[in-house]
């Protein structure tokens, strides 16, 4: 279903960061190429949680 709502390419996208890379990795619909803006909303707060690898991955 998720897949299926990325295809219609939405303006707003709302992940975690290890879900917008498992997205990345293993969906054709997904791609970083027209992306204009990324927020990563409670930047500091992902950190202190460990996902330090994910954020540099994105």
């Amino acid at each position: 279903m998720q897949e299926a709502a990325l295809r219609s390419r939405p303006d707003i996208v709302v992940a975690t960061p290890g879900r917008m890379i498992d997205h990345l990795r293993n969906s054709q619909s997904v791609g970083l190429e027209e992306l204009a803006i990324l927020i990563l909303d409670e930047a500091d707060r992902l950190l202190e949680l460990g996902f330090s690898a994910e954020i540099n991955e994105l």
